[in-house]
């Protein structure tokens, strides 16, 4: 649903975060008026939606999340990573102010262009974990010109051999793999470092393994097989997502 979401926004011109935690959504969409209100009356009707609440609707002079077709953050990660020094059983969306929405939301989309423009400046380690030799030669095909360090595994457990010395800032791996598959791969990781971003890859467009992924630690997926551009912008909300961990200067 999120890259369908995604693609959608690009032909529209719209922009956004979409944040998750305990249970419960909060968007921001930006956007000209028109496309705005055709999209909003799209999910008020979709049934896959319950309890929405309209929290602010206004003009505003530029968009703050220009940057992205609909930013996924997983604040359910963010929490574990910062060792209980959150309140997330407080995150109630629904019960927002406008004031404090915006406050919530300029405090990430400030700290994420901040970061967006120094982001080329130093080289990102990637971790990919794949049983599939061709989706990692896909892989390294579309990555080879990009400011990344990466690292391509055939299983879970060379992956887990090998990051101490590789110490990855991003994991993107397969759900379905002999012996020790992506879910259980997560969980292991997530034993060692909350702080590395997650990102799931599944061929399967409504796999219901990923909603618990999610809630588990996951921060992300990506529906096989890849597009360069999804590839690229996973892989930089990931990175993103990790150093939105370790600042201290987001509250909710």
């Amino acid at each position: 649903m999120l890259r369908t979401a995604q693609e959608n926004n690009y032909n529209l011109g719209i922009s956004g975060l979409l944040v998750y935690g305990n249970n419960r959504f909060l968007q921001v969409i930006e956007g000209i008026k028109g496309p705005l209100e055709s999209l909003y009356e799209k999910i008020n009707k979709d049934e896959r939606h319950s309890d929405l609440h309209l929290i602010s609707e206004e003009e505003i002079e530029a968009p703050a999340f220009d940057l992205w077709r609909m930013l996924f953050i997983n604040l359910d990660t963010i929490g574990r990573g910062r060792g209980g020094g959150t309140t997330l059983g407080e995150f109630h969306p629904e019960k927002m102010s406008p004031e404090a929405a915006f406050d919530f939301l300029s405090s990430i989309g400030n700290f994420l262009k901040s970061e967006s423009e120094h982001f080329v400046d130093a080289q990102k380690k990637v971790a990919f974990c794949d049983d599939d030799p061709s989706a990692l030669k896909l892989m390294e095909l579309f990555l080879r010109d990009q400011p990344f360090e990466f690292r391509t595994y055939l299983s879970a457990t060379e992956l887990l051999e090998d990051s101490e010395d590789f110490r990855p800032e991003l994991i993107i791996s397969d759900i379905d793999m002999p012996r020790m598959n992506g879910l259980e791969l997560l969980k292991e990781v997530r034993k060692k470092d909350f702080y590395i971003p997650f990102i799931f890859a599944t061929s399967r467009t409504l796999d219901d393994r990923i909603e618990g992924a999610l809630s588990k630690g996951a921060d992300g997926y990506m529906l096989k097989p890849y597009a360069r551009n999804e590839l690229l912008t996973g892989i930089r909300q990931g990175i993103l997502s990790s150093a939105l961990m370790r600042n201290s200067a987001i509250h909710w």
